[in-house]
């Protein structure tokens, strides 16, 4: 069974960044770790949405002067990967983030209790990487777990989507809280708007 991971920036970066701060040295462990295994992976795609491949791009750009052998990595890092176009629009970007300020603003302390992590208002950019990871039926690798807890409830409660490089774990939350979410009116109002927005784009 074939399975997809689309890559978020920061494991990029901490996999090709070299350091002396033990915090830094310790993500790219857990990156090389994850790289090594779905590599070794027959079944494995790895991915990259093209809005990382422009953050990565721009932050190469506003290193000066670059770090040429960090650049190489994370060259060969892009190469392990297929770029893929995220299916996303303006409104759907705007859908996302009043999801995910509804789930940071009325769910917040909830999650927090189960996962030790409050749900961020997602910003554009976050915005269509989780588009991308959503269009592949991919899980979504990253450290900035926060950013996009919102994957957890736009699938299935069991399904494992959100994959934390800072942990080395997946993350989920609790059956009970995915149906409260689910089940909330104006919640769940705003997600059928993005199915129905979403739905139209194919």
């Amino acid at each position: 069974m074939i399975v997809k991971y689309v890559i978020d920036t920061n494991v990029i970066r901490d996999l090709s960044a070299r350091s002396n701060d033990v915090e830094a040295q310790k993500h790219q462990k857990q990156c090389q770790h994850f790289w090594k295994k779905i590599k070794e992976d027959s079944n494995a795609i790895l991915m990259i949405p093209e809005e990382v491949k422009v953050e990565l791009d721009v932050q190469l750009l506003a290193e000066i002067p670059p770090k040429p052998n960090e650049r190489q990595r994370i060259l060969d890092a892009v190469n392990d990967c297929q770029i893929v176009y995220e299916k996303s629009t303006r409104e759907i970007e705007n859908k996302l983030r009043e999801l995910s300020a509804i789930l940071k603003a009325k769910y917040g302390s909830r999650i927090h209790e189960e996962c030790q992590l409050t749900p961020q208002h997602m910003q554009v950019s976050d915005a269509r990487i989780l588009s991308a990871a959503y269009e592949q039926d991919a899980i979504l690798v990253t450290r900035n777990i926060k950013d996009f807890i919102l994957y957890l409830f736009l699938s299935e409660a069991d399904e494992e989507v959100l994959y934390d490089t800072g942990r080395g774990e997946y993350l989920s939350v609790s059956t009970e809280l995915h149906e409260a979410v689910l089940s909330d009116e104006e919640f769940s109002a705003r997600l059928e708007d993005f199915f129905e927005i979403w739905n139209q784009l194919d």
